[in-house]
């Protein structure tokens, strides 16, 4: 059957910048060229299309190119047309099954299949900040390959992309996941042939150590904040005695606070799961003076009594400081369920982290006592 340019796929023209002006580059393959690289430039897109047109209809006819195979070659031709005679209308399935998947494949930019991998984790409940965040790293990529087809999205656009920036390698690794997720789903709706991020080496994120804040240093803290900011003391000292994780601390109100528990209903937990906090003792001291919960602009104004400070600090500390705390007092069990945690997790990170003498002087804290 002739080669048809509409039916199977198109030579792809690239675009580059040559002593500043915008030009229209073909490669032709290697094989073509005896395994030389051959490239031309133009001027004009139309000129380019035109040239790659025409290099694809000189290919010749199937036999013209058969004869120009070497032997061995012409032999594995012949084996595979007799395979070929046993079940010709399988192949006639498989060759218009491939013809509709490269029309699919050419028919989507890499911007168009983004949206609708968002919109698809959307419709299947992902939480707002899981989308969020992929959809920061994936239009960030798309809006640098305007207009590309997803056919032509090589391993080494997704390396470059990931490799070559001042990332630590926790993020290199995140955004790799991310992309993994979303040819993934390309994959299965015949966006792509395979999963090319698994062509791309998964960069190994350091293994950090957990801390947590001394008792002296939480005390200053509070002190800071009473002193400086009363109206965060009651945001910072839910994550500090009850170990919410920032997204959920960022949504919780006075009126999930019920019958000496916080409620964290599953829209904002991580494990999307129901979860009660128990309002301990050293919490409902500083609950006492009502604030703003959430308290607004919450991170930036903690940032500020921080540098104040100039404690030692981590993402997520806070709650780390809750955890280890909490362990030589409630045990590992207990622990688990405040802190919506696997007790294995608490064993790998937290464990032997705090003293029971150290619990205690922390569960200890209230507001009167900061400087006691």
């Amino acid at each position: 059957m002739p080669y048809n340019i509409n039916t199977v796929e198109r030579m792809p023209v690239y675009k580059a910048i040559r002593h500043g002006n915008l030009r229209y580059i073909v490669r032709l393959p290697r094989a073509w060229n005896a395994g030389r690289q051959s490239i031309r430039t133009f001027a004009r897109e139309e000129d380019a299309r035109v040239f790659a047109d025409q290099c694809l209809s000189r290919r010749g006819t199937a036999l013209e190119r058969f004869n120009t195979l070497p032997p061995i070659e012409q032999a594995k031709v012949a084996v595979s047309l007799e395979l070929l005679d046993w079940d010709i209308n399988r192949f006639d399935q498989i060759v218009r099954q491939e013809l509709n998947r490269r029309k699919l494949m050419h028919s989507r930019t890499i911007s168009k299949a983004v949206t609708e991998f968002l919109l698809a984790k959307e419709m299947a409940g992902k939480s707002k900040e899981y989308i969020s965040m992929l959809k920061s790293t994936l239009m960030t990529f798309a809006n640098s390959k305007t207009g590309m087809q997803m056919a032509f999205i090589t391993a080494d656009h997704v390396r470059r992309h990931v490799w070559e920036n001042n990332w630590k390698n926790s993020s290199r690794r995140t955004r790799w996941v991310e992309f993994c997720t979303f040819f993934d789903w390309c994959l299965k709706r015949g966006y792509v042939t395979h999963n090319i991020v698994k062509d791309v080496e998964c960069p190994v994120a350091e293994k950090t150590v957990t801390q947590c804040l001394s008792v002296d240093d939480a005390k200053r803290l509070l002190e800071l904040a009473q002193a400086v900011d009363p109206d965060i003391l009651c945001h910072l000292s839910i994550m500090l005695f009850a170990g919410l994780r920032p997204t959920e601390a960022s949504r919780v109100t006075w009126f999930d606070m019920k019958d000496g528990h916080i409620r964290i209903i599953p829209t904002l937990a991580k494990t999307r799961r129901n979860r009660w906090v128990t309002i301990n003792a050293t919490l409902a001291e500083f609950l006492k003076r009502p604030g703003p919960l959430p308290c607004p602009q919450f991170q930036e104004r903690l940032k500020a009594l921080r540098d104040k400070l100039q404690i030692p600090w981590q993402n997520d500390i806070l709650r780390h400081t809750f955890v280890s705390y909490s362990i030589p007092m409630l045990g590992m069990t207990q622990t688990a369920l405040e802190a919506g945690h696997s007790e294995s997790v608490l064993i790998e990170h937290y464990r032997k982290l705090a003293t029971k003498a150290d619990a205690e002087r922390f569960w200890a804290i209230r507001p009167q006592s900061f400087k006691s």
